[in-house]
């Protein structure tokens, strides 16, 4: 049935998940730890006293480990064997995470609470940049705001998936409470915000993908009132706050800075444009140069003195064809199951694995803990899509 009303099993996922979202970062690294820790002793007083032990090593866990596998090869080879090494042990944490995250997700069925602990963590996000938080400094990068996350980028990842969160409960859940309702989709308006307000590029225009797509999805092809209802008043709300930015366009140093990145990205003259170009374009070159095997993950550091701001860079120059091969083959074994399924549902998640495949080109996500346990939480969901289509159904 894919349910659980068994409240401390939701309650350790969705603490597990907030942690993930609030403390993955300098500063608050013990936090997470910590939280992580206390949520794999839950799991196994979970299996054991259950008497539930055995463990379903999926094809995601297998892909991501011979993925581990092969970036410790590379320390046979690699240009810089200590960040290599840093690398590898990153991995397989995540790794590990992996078989844990999955093996609790499928035996107590907690769906909804990773999807409230993004939620959540929007609107922790909206009081920070609302300075309602004290000390709020330390969650800006200059003009751009990065939140809970150490980078306005990721934070942008984090708000994509929250909106994600908000259509896939409408889509696959009922939610019996009224207010409740009104607040999951409100976090759409404080996410867009959010993402405004980080000023990334990719992030702003997958955020307008993924409202296009609410538009089209929730009131041209859904019949359902309320949901009507719901969405046009988001829709009206959300015109009303950009034409506010509008009216205040030359008072509003952020817009104007939000523009300016816009405008060095068409024309390509920007200093964070030229950069990025310049790694992704001499990063390409050392993969051309060694193509099969790379020069060891995590060594384009060595050469460039910083990483790439590009997945595919990093892992071609790093481990090769190969390793690439590898790495986003946990990609395409999604799309291969989502692809089986008759389901309307689907179109959906083949816009967002879509969006998450070209932010790749832009940012480093292969032993980006968060990123990994999304990829591996959107499999399960896509495993069981049949499955939760009917419950919402019945």
């Amino acid at each position: 049935m894919l349910k659980n009303k068994n409240f401390s099993d939701n309650l350790i996922m969705f603490i597990s998940v907030l942690s993930f979202t609030l403390f993955d970062r300098e500063g608050f690294i013990e936090y997470f730890y910590a939280t992580q820790m206390f949520f794999y002793a839950y799991y196994f007083i979970f299996v054991f006293k259950r008497k539930i032990i055995w463990v379903n090593i999926i094809k995601f866990t297998k892909i991501y480990f011979i993925f581990l596998f092969f970036c410790l090869s590379s320390i046979l080879w690699t240009l810089d064997q200590t960040e290599t090494f840093s690398k590898v042990i990153t991995i397989f944490i995540i790794s590990i995470n992996t078989i844990i995250t999955y093996d609790f997700f499928n035996k107590s069925n907690t769906i909804k609470p990773f999807l409230f602990a993004i939620i959540t963590s929007t609107y922790i996000n909206l009081l920070i940049v609302l300075n309602f938080i004290p000390d709020s400094s330390i969650y800006w990068d200059q003009w751009r705001f990065q939140g809970t996350r150490d980078n306005p980028n990721y934070l942008a990842s984090l708000q994509l998936l929250s909106i994600s969160s908000v259509i896939i409960l409408n889509k696959l859940f009922s939610i019996r409470f009224f207010l409740l309702k009104y607040i999951i989709n409100f976090s759409i308006i404080a996410s867009t915000y959010i993402v405004f307000s980080t000023g990334s590029k990719k992030g702003i225009i997958f955020c307008a993908v993924l409202l296009v797509y609410l538009i089209i999805d929730y009131l041209v092809l859904t019949k359902m009132k309320f949901k009507k209802l719901i969405f046009i008043l988001i829709i009206i709300t959300s015109l009303i706050n950009f034409s506010s930015y509008l009216f205040e366009l030359n008072e509003s140093v952020e817009v104007l800075r939000v523009v300016n990145r816009f405008t060095e990205l068409i024309e390509g003259d920007g200093k964070s444009t030229t950069q990025r170009t310049s790694f992704i374009v001499e990063g390409f070159g050392v993969f051309v140069d060694n193509p099969i095997l790379g020069i060891g993950i995590g060594s384009l550091k060595a050469l460039f003195g910083t990483y790439s701001h590009s997945n595919f860079i990093e892992i071609l120059s790093g481990i090769g064809f190969v390793g690439f091969l590898i790495f986003y083959s946990l990609y395409f074994n999604i799309f291969l199951v989502l692809s089986r399924f008759k389901n309307r549902n689907k179109i959906f998640f083949y816009i967002l694995l879509l969006c998450l495949l070209f932010m790749d080109f832009t940012q480093v996500t292969y032993y980006y803990k968060f990123s990994i346990l999304t990829l591996l939480f959107i499999g399960f969901i896509i495993e069981n899509l049949d499955t939760l289509t009917k419950n919402k159904t019945n």
